[in-house]
């Protein structure tokens, strides 16, 4: 005689693998979200049920095998009969992609960042910096709760990139989510002046060195930068934050000039300079 746990395993059909292993399989139902009616990011959301001696992958992502539709898998609960457990349940969203994520000294020197994130990118509202410098399009990521983004994280995905705006943190229904922003093409090639200390009375200027074809790392208004005081200098419209290696630009200072920018302050962030920069009058 059948069991009601052998019954709700009949219906097993849908076939599927660890999202970066793909030897690793099981069985299981995709069904309708409860909220699947509404509009916004839920309308696209399911409930993977599957066996409770299933064990789902440790980074959370999984691949269906007929649709190869990637699946971000959420918090679980259980179905229970008698004291017995039947069946487990998980909230899953579709990947909107693969991401690479890490700092920006590890996205400027191009080696370093992690390339391991599936998650699914909704876009939530125009979202306007602290200092009221520039807005940038805002946008909310769901991932695998194994994964942890600190703010200031920057991702990238499909040649567009983000960057986290706080540090993530575990949604009521187990995914992990971020708030980030937007990007414009933030790597750019440009030519860092690097203002010197010696004064030349000849031509009533300092010397200075110039770097070329440097890799630059540019977001708009003060995302990146935190002053050492507080209003120590004043932030405008337009002002970025341009960030430079410290292995290309190692005496870079104040004064000094990368592309049409000049540096109004600076931070040393271990491998890479991070610049308070306004536009040349």
């Amino acid at each position: 005689m059948m069991t009601l746990y052998e019954a709700a395993k009949f219906f097993d059909s849908a076939v599927f693998s660890d999202a970066f292993t793909p030897t690793t399989t099981f069985a299981g139902q995709l069904l309708p979200f409860p909220d699947s009616r509404n509009s916004g990011p839920s309308t696209r959301r399911r409930i993977l049920e599957v066996a409770p001696d299933v064990v789902i992958p440790a980074k959370r992502s999984i691949k269906e095998s007929n649709t190869s539709q990637v699946y971000i898998v959420a918090g679980a609960s259980t179905d229970l009969f008698k004291g017995q457990s039947i069946r487990t349940k998980y909230p899953v969203t579709p990947a909107h992609g693969l991401f690479s994520y890490g700092t920006i000294g590890q996205f400027l020197a191009n080696t370093g960042f992690s390339t391991d994130l599936y998650a699914d990118l909704n876009y939530i509202r125009r979202f306007i910096t602290e200092d009221k410098s520039s807005t940038e399009g805002g946008y909310e990521l769901l991932f695998g709760s194994s994964y942890y983004l600190a703010r200031g994280t920057v991702l990238r995905t499909g040649g567009r990139y983000y960057m986290a705006t706080q540090d993530s943190r575990v949604e009521h229904s187990g995914f992990e989510i971020v708030e980030a922003v937007e990007l414009r093409d933030p790597i750019k090639i440009q030519t860092v002046i690097i203002q010197g200390t010696t004064y030349n009375p000849a031509t009533d200027a300092y010397t200075s060195t110039t770097v070329s074809n440097a890799t630059t790392f540019v977001t708009e208004g003060v995302l990146d930068f935190d002053h050492e005081a507080l209003g120590f200098i004043p932030i405008e419209a337009g002002d970025k934050t341009i960030s430079v290696l410290k292995t290309t630009a190692s005496t870079l200072n104040v004064g000094s000039t990368i592309g049409n920018y000049k540096v109004l302050s600076k931070v040393d962030r271990g491998t890479y300079f991070s610049t308070h920069a306004r536009r040349l009058a």
